[in-house]
């Protein structure tokens, strides 16, 4: 390497000079929807028979999955709460009959703890599950009466 020559610079040119330096030009485009405009539908026709039909089909087989993927989400979420709401009441009456046998064998002190207890527990839990879908529901609400953004507006994150 150090027996090699390198060609010689050429001269810086002179100011003011414009160069013509060839560039490269990209255009992307994006869809947001689930299908593209019926302007790029028509040039998938064009250059391959058939396509348009085949996006369209895809588009709405994807819906489809998507909607069922939702459909069993919400049902196994029905389903959750419904055995939470057995489990609960199961609990809950248990420790009122231990409440009131505790009271029949005079054990007042604890008798009354324990209904106390189990009494604040569910009556705290359901106040704070209805207090929690009322601010899911406020914060869903929110997002639909914003106005609607525009690209050059960035968008609130969801919560």
């Amino acid at each position: 390497m150090a027996d090699e020559v390198l060609p010689p610079r050429p001269p810086p040119p002179p100011t003011g000079q414009v160069y013509n330096i060839p560039s490269l030009h990209t255009q992307v485009g994006v869809f947001v929807e689930p299908l593209p405009p019926p302007e790029v539908l028509k040039q998938y026709n064009e250059a391959f028979p058939g396509c348009a039909e085949r996006i369209v089909k895809m588009a709405e087989d994807q819906a489809h999955h998507r909607q069922s993927l939702e459909r069993a989400v919400i049902e196994s979420n029905v389903a959750s709460q419904k055995s939470g709401m057995r489990y609960g009441f199961i609990l809950c009456g248990l420790a009122l009959i231990g409440g009131l046998a505790l009271l029949a064998l005079d054990k007042s002190a604890a008798g009354y703890t324990v209904l106390l207890a189990d009494l604040t527990s569910f009556a705290g839990a359901t106040i704070y599950l209805r207090w929690t879908q009322q601010q899911e529901r406020e914060s869903k609400l929110a997002l639909f009466q914003q106005p609607a953004t525009t690209p050059s507006q960035p968008q609130k994150p969801l919560p």
